[in-house]
């Protein structure tokens, strides 16, 4: 799928199909639900490192062409997961997924064991930093494994010290296991700060996400063949607003909607995308296909890319992009009717439009 382009897959496209089924008829009113728009949300904060002294574990990898293969072909999602109902019922999925998301990423373990850190005090807690390398990586995520009581605070990544920092909170740690929002590059310095006490507490860095393809480049790889399940929906909004008299309308407020979602599974790094639906109760629900995200650990690992798309027809991503790090909860899968909903754990970015359905 084109990263310069909004991606309008038949999931998002097709709601009143989707919710047609039953699967989540729960969440559905008698009448139409109209579209919102996303007034106030969590603001881009841009901050930097809150020290440049704090006490610095090292992490470094260096994957080998063959591993890098090897972890490649193990990790493309071939076979579907036999989970929920249909592991419950016996009932076997077909040998080959009719869709999956683009795989971008190699997972490798760290190597590295859990050790008790050496923490700097600053003001109001305590900071610790962990560079991690993956030689020849395009991006870097970790996974970093925390002791389960240790919600209060933050981790913050840069690739280099004086950068602006991408910030996560540590809450939506799932279990004490807690993926690090994307940086560029080879090199991640991730700085975990927390309010809570810190004598004694042993972290680790367990898995290392090896990027080799920028999951926010500003071309990326080429869009999916129109054979696809994703491919019939996949449009260059700017291309199409205009050109098309009956869609039009529709895919300039739906652009909106849509995000671009990154999330790591098993032994990779995906991508796909999802769509904002509103609700009676106003929750922050987004929409996705279960071949992208079908268990809590791939939702809690999601980055959202908002506002991604061409600021030309057939150009390159243009200004005023958004990314949110945090995670969401799961709400509801169904590998049936290929359907995922999930909540946000942040808010999504004012001027984002909570789709209508039936």
């Amino acid at each position: 799928m084109r990263i310069q382009t909004i991606l309008l897959q038949c999931v998002a496209v097709c709601l009143s199909g989707v919710f047609a089924t039953g699967a989540v008829a729960a969440v559905a009113p008698d009448a139409e639900m109209p579209s919102r728009v996303s007034l106030s949300g969590v603001p881009e904060e841009r901050v930097t490192l809150r020290s440049t002294t704090a006490p610095v574990t090292s992490i470094a990898i260096a994957p080998s062409v063959k591993q890098l293969e090897i972890t490649a072909e193990t990790s493309k999602y071939a076979q579907p997961k036999e989970t929920g109902l249909a592991a419950i019922l016996g009932i076997k999925s077909p040998a080959v997924r009719g869709s999956s998301p683009l795989r971008i990423a190699s997972v490798f373990p760290s190597g590295a064991e859990a050790s008790a850190v050496k923490w700097e005090s600053v003001g109001g807690g305590y900071v610790t930093h962990f560079r991690i390398t993956s030689v020849g990586a395009k991006g870097i995520r970790a996974k970093l494994m925390l002791p389960p009581g240790i919600t209060q605070g933050e981790i913050r990544v840069v690739s280099q010290l004086d950068e602006v920092a991408e910030a996560m909170p540590l809450r939506v740690a799932l279990n004490g296991e807690i993926w690090t929002p994307y940086t560029e590059g080879e090199t991640q310095i991730a700085e975990l700060f927390t309010t809570q006490r810190v004598d004694g507490l042993t972290l680790k860095v367990s898995d290392v996400g090896h990027f080799e393809v920028s999951p926010w480049s500003v071309k990326g790889p080429a869009e999916p063949a129109q054979s696809t399940a994703a491919g019939a929906c996949t449009v260059d909004v700017v291309c199409t607003i205009n050109d098309d008299p009956v869609n039009g309308a529709a895919i300039a407020e739906r652009r909106k909607s849509v995000a671009r979602m990154s999330f790591m599974s098993g032994g990779g790094g995906f991508l796909c995308t999802g769509t904002l639906i509103n609700s009676p109760s106003q929750q922050d629900f987004f929409l996705t296909a279960n071949h992208c995200i079908s268990t809590q650990a791939e939702a809690s690992s999601i980055q959202t890319r908002w506002f991604y798309e061409a600021s030309t027809c057939g150009g390159l991503v243009g200004a005023g992009v958004v990314t949110l790090s945090g995670g969401t909860q799961l709400v509801f899968t169904n590998q049936f009717v290929d359907s995922t909903l999930l909540r946000l754990n942040s808010p999504p970015p004012a001027g984002t439009v909570f789709a209508g359905w039936n």
